[in-house]
């Protein structure tokens, strides 16, 4: 059984590599959505801005901002032609997880009364993030748009390391949801 669930495991993890791997480009989310995005892949803040400045999104929650950083920090990642929106950025500075990003998030949007976000964070972290917010937001409608990792592929041992650690946290985290109450 030991083997047996060891050959689970390796089938498992290729599988979640090759959707990483070989994951199309997502569907158009709706316009006039809130974006939501999760910090800590590279490309996730700009490409949320870029939904704002290309009018798919009409506002931006920025979730697990570190306490240092400023609106003009986030502006300023901005090198497009298109200009940023002066409004519409709210930065959350409470999550240090994807679990508090969840919690963060909810609230916002309960406070803000949204009910349909565009979820953008790298594409090794989805699926984690969509167990985590369909968990705790069953009635928020939630369009993933994944960032795909450029900086590394299946040739740099980083990806190995990250999929490896972000697979694990899927496998750990998806039966402990299962049996949690929603809040």
């Amino acid at each position: 059984t030991i083997f047996l669930l060891l050959i689970l495991w390796i089938g498992g993890y290729l599988a979640f590599v090759a959707e990483i791997t070989f994951q199309g480009t997502s569907p158009a989310p709706p316009k006039d959505s809130t974006t939501v995005i999760l910090t800590g892949g590279n490309h996730r803040i700009k490409t949320g801005l870029g939904l704002l400045t290309n009018g798919t999104s009409k506002s931006i929650f920025i979730s697990g901002v570190h306490e240092s950083v400023t609106q003009k920090d986030i502006r300023n990642l901005w090198d497009e032609e298109t200009k940023l929106p002066d409004c519409c950025i709210t930065l959350g500075r409470k999550a240090t997880t994807t679990i508090e990003n969840a919690y963060e998030t909810k609230e916002w949007l309960e406070k803000e009364k949204i009910t349909s976000i565009i979820l953008v964070t790298s594409n090794y972290h989805m699926k984690r993030a969509l167990m985590e917010f369909k968990h705790l937001m069953p009635h928020v409608k939630i369009h993933p748009y994944p960032v795909p990792q450029t900086d590394y592929t299946f040739k740099d041992a980083k990806f190995w390391r990250i999929t490896f650690e972000e697979y694990n946290k899927v496998l750990f985290r998806a039966p402990l949801l299962a049996l949690t109450v929603r809040p």
